[in-house]
């Protein structure tokens, strides 16, 4: 037999293994954009409802879905995009865990005014990071949040420190008696 024919052979046995390999590298390929792409649809979903806990899980998600090295040839070489995503991710994150007096208002809307430009950010780098073209204007202003959400919100967190403080002893349950 010749050298074609042995190649022949060769390349007849092998291709169904480097097929086979090939496909499952572009089916993991596809799952990791899709698992990035739906964490960016939720935070782009929540992003006028920052403390629902859709929103907190998919923040707590970008170090996981964010994390990649890959591997050519024997070779580990980390995303630098997905870098950029993790450490606008950590700044956005470090702010978050703060602490804030709530009860000055000029410390709470600075705290708040640096949070927003920091979430819009973190934004603005995972949309380039999953090639998406958004400038922050766009991602910072189009968020739709209708006004009675704002207000069930409100009253909610209202009831709720209300009755916290009751059941601690700190506020009275006034009763009145009628007839």
């Amino acid at each position: 037999m010749s050298i074609s024919n042995w190649l022949m052979v060769v390349a007849v046995l092998v291709a169904p293994f480097v097929a086979v390999h090939v496909q499952k590298f572009l089916e993991r390929s596809r799952e990791k954009r899709y698992r990035k792409l739906g964490l960016f649809q939720a935070l782009m979903a929540t992003r006028a409802a920052r403390v629902s806990l859709e929103h907190v899980r998919a923040l707590n998600m970008i170090d996981i879905e964010f994390y990649e090295v890959s591997k050519t040839l024997g070779i580990q070489r980390k995303s630098e995009r997905d870098k950029a995503v993790r450490d606008a991710w950590g700044i956005y994150r470090d702010h978050l865990n703060t602490p804030c007096d709530r009860t000055d208002d000029q410390q709470l809307r600075s705290w708040s005014e640096k949070g927003d430009t920091l979430f819009v950010e973190l934004l603005h780098v995972i949309s380039h990071a999953l090639d998406y073209d958004f400038d922050k204007v766009l991602l910072k202003r189009s968020a739709y949040w209708p006004e009675a959400h704002s207000f069930a919100e409100m009253y909610q967190q209202f009831i709720k420190g209300n009755l916290v403080d009751m059941l601690r002893g700190k506020k009275p349950l006034h009763v009145k008696v009628v007839e």
